[in-house]
């Protein structure tokens, strides 16, 4: 039998612990948070709890979206073998159709944000993990030039979604 680690720094290479450090501080560094641009803007002060919840929700909308337009993946997957969505045409359609409107929701709020291309790609980079500050530092250096509008994407996103403050972990 498989044992887990006993905690995240026995599967966590040492490595990636120092980076992550050198971005969100020493605290914040075995945070599974910390693995992801999102986290590292999260824990280094950029943004608030509700603007990364928000960041998440874009993320799960924008690769649910991706999967069912036939896009490829960003990453890796594994294929596992078993009852699909197109199994089932009504459920498929179904399904397609959620994700097609809360996409094209999601699109709208960022398309009306000032500099929308600029936010677009910001949103599209940070949230769907295509940027890591720690092997793209530069892109922190310019967060004058981009995070307040990619901060005000999200708050207007997670007035979409109606995440509060108080829900945001």
């Amino acid at each position: 039998m498989i044992r887990p680690p006993a905690n995240d720094e026995a599967v966590i290479p040492k490595e990636a612990i120092a980076q992550r450090a050198r971005i969100v501080g020493e605290a914040n560094a075995l945070d599974h948070r910390s693995g992801t641009a999102l986290g590292q803007l999260l824990h280094g002060g950029y943004i608030d709890a509700r603007q990364h919840d928000a960041g998440l929700r874009v993320q799960r909308v924008w690769s649910t979206w991706m999967r069912l337009a036939g896009c490829p993946p960003i990453a890796l997957v594994a294929h596992v073998q078993g009852q699909s969505a197109s199994d089932d045409d009504a459920r498929a359609a179904e399904e397609w159709n959620r994700a097609k409107d809360d996409f094209d929701a999601m699109a709208r709020v960022i398309r009306t944000q000032e500099a929308s291309k600029l936010v677009w790609d910001a949103v599209e980079m940070v949230c769907l993990g295509a940027v890591d500050f720690r092997e793209n530092p530069v892109m922190l250096d310019r967060w004058p030039m981009w995070g307040h509008r990619f901060k005000g994407a999200l708050d207007d996103l997670a007035r979409l979604w109606k995440i509060a403050s108080k829900e945001a972990a």
